[in-house]
């Protein structure tokens, strides 16, 4: 059962250097050799993971760069990058180490520039009693007792942590996913559905016994 995420931050880091051929140009030149520099000090963990959460990390998920002939230096090179970050540091926080680190890497003699994509913070849902109920329902479909985690890709469940609703995912087992042929058999998708059902019966049974003895502050 996931009950939060770590937040995401995805962007580009584009370094500008100067086109020419290969033969008359020194190393420094080439804003390819650059990037060693820049890859080796972006270290993959910035800091370690919490209770609830994994560590934070950069990965490094693409390179556009290249002349138009083997001989040909190009103008600019750029890494696409996504990091998942902890509630140990927040985005904010990350942009300007990233920044800093880039510059650090490059010196001041390669202009580079730093432009985020996408920047989602960190969220988790903290009612006991929500996760209890999520999970006794799952428990009495599957007979087995789930575990919590805040593992896996940021979701639209962001939308209603950020106006403080808990939220709890569940769904079926995540395999092959982005590769070919994902599939899921059908009958995990039927179990995945009678949890749904059971989960919305509970809050019902819940809210009902509310009504029948009204209490402010025992409310999701």
């Amino acid at each position: 059962i996931i009950v939060g995420r770590r937040g995401v931050i995805q962007g580009d880091i584009t370094l500008i250097g100067k086109e020419g051929h290969a033969a008359s140009a020194s190393s420094d030149d080439n804003v390819n050799h650059q990037l060693w520099n820049l890859l080796r000090i972006l270290s993959p963990t910035f800091y370690g993971e919490t209770e609830d959460f994994a560590a934070s990390e950069f990965h490094l998920t693409g390179i556009t760069s290249g002349g138009k002939a083997y001989a040909q230096i190009p103008a600019s090179a750029t890494i696409h990058f996504d990091v998942r970050l902890s509630p140990r540091m927040g985005n904010a926080e990350f942009i300007s180490l990233l920044e800093k680190k880039v510059q650090l890497a490059v010196g001041k003699n390669v202009p580079a520039a730093v432009t985020i994509k996408k920047n989602i913070p960190y969220y988790s849902t903290t009612s006991q009693e929500f996760c209890s109920l999520v999970a006794e329902a799952v428990t009495e479909v599957l007979g087995e007792t789930p575990t919590f985690s805040t593992h896996g890709d940021m979701s639209d469940a962001r939308f209603f942590a950020a106006q403080h609703i808990p939220v709890a995912e569940i769904g079926v087992p995540g395999r092959n996913v982005y590769g070919a042929d994902e599939h899921v058999p059908r009958a995990e998708i039927q179990r995945l559905q009678d949890c749904y059902i059971r989960i919305g019966e509970k809050i019902v049974e819940l809210e009902s016994q509310r009504f029948q003895h009204p209490n402010p502050s025992g409310t999701f």
